[in-house]
């Protein structure tokens, strides 16, 4: 019997019992107008618009016939009352439409004859209502109900579904099979075109050295010390600790204002540079000096260290030691300037 659903004719049978002889079913019952009456939603009864009629004569099998308007409620009511007389007792079927029916769309539904891992064999006769690439249902079981698989072929009654069951149905087995959506001939190119470039390119494909050890922390940072097979310099790494102080090598590293100096120290060469540039540094200007200027800083250190002399005209320049450095002639203009000065 198809399942009642909403808007739609829907038949089925009941059965009679003989009120001069219970509990037995009343054969050949009297059956009349006013006799049934069917109520939707609550609303008021009123006649079917079919009489239930035995079907077949004799059996006392009362076939109800109730049409698409008749169905169009959430709740049906059928009352059935012998109005004439007393020959059968009353009877009261309700009926619950919906608006899908579970087995809508099968190709085959039944109780299954036995189920294995990875097979099931449907009702006799329903192979031959299944193609492949469908999909079976297991409706109920005492276990593993409610699980799909792709039926992939079918030998008699005998389907191969894919992939196995994860859990393999057992007890009264209910099933419903329907057809699976075919790829359309454009999907199925694409696929198969990738499928081959995906093989082409595995048939070349190699893991980089050390990737099996290639690790990423909780972080998300790598550690490229796993990669690379040696440990690395935290700044290569691309991280820098809170705590980086000093840095011993920095080799490449420009920094235009550094806070914190440990740890820096210039080489005896870095500091020999400094001092020569110092020396002939301009004392006026600021400047830097050049070889033959006389106010540098070296100038005057030296001119410190210097003793003078003027004999016969001829001015003495020596050093410390009192070796002459410079001697000049004097001309008598000059030697009146000097004593001027003086």
């Amino acid at each position: 019997m198809a399942a009642p659903k909403k808007g739609v004719a829907f038949t089925f049978d009941l059965t009679l019992i003989d009120q001069a002889n219970r509990p037995n079913i009343k054969l050949t019952p009297t059956l009349a107008a006013g006799d049934f009456k069917v109520s939707i939603d609550g609303g008021a009864l009123a006649n079917p618009a079919t009489l239930p009629s035995e079907s077949p004569a004799g059996s006392g099998i009362v076939k109800v016939i109730l049409s698409a308007a008749e169905m169009t409620g959430d709740r049906i009511a059928l009352k059935a009352h012998d109005a004439a007389g007393a020959e059968w007792d009353d009877v009261l079927v309700d009926i619950f439409p919906t608006l899908v029916a579970v087995d809508d769309g099968a190709l085959a539904a039944g109780i299954a004859q036995s189920v294995d891992g990875t097979h099931i064999t449907f009702a006799a006769g329903d192979g031959a209502k299944v193609p492949g690439n469908s999909i079976v249902t297991i409706l109920s079981a005492t276990t593993g109900a409610g699980q799909s698989r792709y039926v992939t072929s079918v030998a008699t009654d005998t389907a191969l579904i894919d992939p196995a069951w994860t859990v393999t149905p057992t007890g009264t087995i209910v099933y419903m099979v329907q057809a699976a959506p075919p790829a359309t001939a454009a999907v199925a190119a694409e696929l198969a075109n990738l499928d081959a470039a995906v093989s082409s390119r595995m048939a070349t494909f190699t893991l980089p050295a050390n990737f099996a050890t290639f690790v990423i922390d909780a972080n998300g940072r790598v550690d490229l010390s796993k990669v690379l097979g040696a440990a690395i310099n935290a700044l290569i790494a691309g991280r820098v600790d809170a705590n980086a102080q000093v840095v011993g090598d920095k080799t490449g590293y420009t920094a235009a204002t550094v806070q914190d100096k440990t740890g820096y120290a210039l080489t005896a060469g870095e500091r020999s540079s400094i001092a020569d540039a110092l020396l002939v540094r301009k004392t006026i200007s600021g400047a830097d000096g050049s070889a033959g200027a006389h106010d540098r800083v070296l100038d005057a250190l030296v001119a410190g260290h210097l003793n003078f002399a003027i004999a016969a005209g001829v001015l003495t320049v020596k050093d410390a030691a009192g070796t002459a450095v410079y001697t000049r002639t004097l001309t008598r203009q000059q030697l009146d300037a000097i004593i001027q000065a003086a």
